[in-house]
């Protein structure tokens, strides 16, 4: 054993123990802790090599103990541990600009993958695969996959963002959006000169944006291009969805209730087109049953009910009985009835 002292009552110790029956040995550190007299272990060497700090059975090959945890340590982590039976952890402490960093490596790669945190940006950087930074945290809590430049959100957004351009963002009074090429700063950016869109979950409803391509951090105007509102309807071109109702603009509607309505200024309203073969086009139904139908005979149109249709051929400035298929149906359909006859004929 070694003593160095000061003092009869100020020391220090080293001391070696027998381990086992195989002539292995300890190596014991003792210093006296002030304001006592008591000589106390605080670091030792097994036999292994392993050394414990505050620990006189390490469980690897550094370890750093305050008090027992209970718990013990796998053989595939045990170079260094770390024992506290409440909290415990360890320090990085760096320059006020610079960055502390934990590495992983092999023989080929000395940070294969590696842990950083930046004081000057005060950012989180995640990084695998000897590249870049595959993940990052910046000092807004914005997270960026494979997106290490993270778009400037405003104070009260936060943002996942992927890749490029995609992102997921939500702002602190509920509202989510979910999209590309896009970050709110005073208003709605583009992230990068391209074309941008996104999905706005908000007061119940989901609404769908787009927009041209603008340029890297200039103001977006949306155009919203479809509406599901908190009643199940589906707005397309418009967030009303009474479109029946409209003097000017357009859009279309599909309610929950199953009703189909459509608005277009100065132009067509509707189209349907039946393509390859004559036939329907529409079918009317009530309670599930065929009331009546529209279709194409020959490039000509036809309507009507049951087997009673009316076939219009503008060619030849006619209109005919028809049957079910368009085609003429000679002598067997009457205009009227003897209880409801028309007036005038001209």
């Amino acid at each position: 054993n070694i003593r160095i002292a000061e003092t009869a009552s100020r020391y220090v110790e080293i001391m070696g123990y027998a381990e086992g029956s195989a002539n292995g040995s300890t190596m014991a550190f003792h210093t006296i802790q002030a304001g006592t007299s008591t000589s106390t272990e605080r670091a030792r060497i097994d036999s292994q090599g392993n050394m414990g700090i505050n620990e006189s059975v390490p469980l690897g090959k550094l370890h750093v103990k305050t008090a027992d945890s209970g718990a013990t340590v796998d053989a595939s982590a045990d170079e260094l541990v770390i024992e506290g039976s409440g909290n415990a952890g360890m320090s990085i402490l760096t320059g006020a600009s610079s960055t502390g960093s934990i590495y992983f490596g092999d023989s080929g790669t000395n940070w294969d993958g590696y842990i950083a945190y930046s004081q000057n940006s005060r950012s989180m950087t995640f990084g695998v695969a000897a590249g870049g930074g595959s993940v990052k945290i910046d000092s807004s809590g914005n997270v960026g996959i494979a997106n290490s430049s993270l778009s400037n959100w405003a104070s009260g957004y936060n943002a996942l963002q992927v890749g490029g351009r995609a992102f997921f963002a939500a702002h602190s009074g509920s509202d989510s959006y979910f999209g590309q090429n896009a970050y709110i700063n005073s208003g709605w950016k583009y992230a990068s000169t391209a074309a941008a869109s996104f999905i706005q979950q908000s007061g119940g409803k989901i609404q769908f944006y787009v927009a041209p391509s603008g340029t890297a951090d200039s103001a977006i105007t949306w155009t919203n291009a479809l509406t599901m509102d908190n009643s199940g309807n589906v707005l397309v071109g418009t967030t009303d969805a009474a479109t029946y109702n409209f003097t000017s603009g357009g859009g279309t509607a599909i309610w929950g209730n199953g009703l189909v309505t459509a608005a277009k200024s100065g132009a067509i309203v509707g189209i349907f087109n039946r393509t390859t073969s004559d036939g329907t086009i529409l079918d009317f139904r009530k309670d599930g049953t065929t009331v009546g139908s529209i279709g194409v005979y020959a490039s000509r149109l036809y309507i009507g009910n049951s087997d009673t249709f009316l076939t219009f051929e503008g060619a030849a400035d006619k209109i005919y009985p028809a049957t079910s298929t368009g085609a003429g149906r000679d002598n067997a359909i009457d205009l009227g009835s003897s209880g409801a006859r028309f007036k005038d004929l001209y």
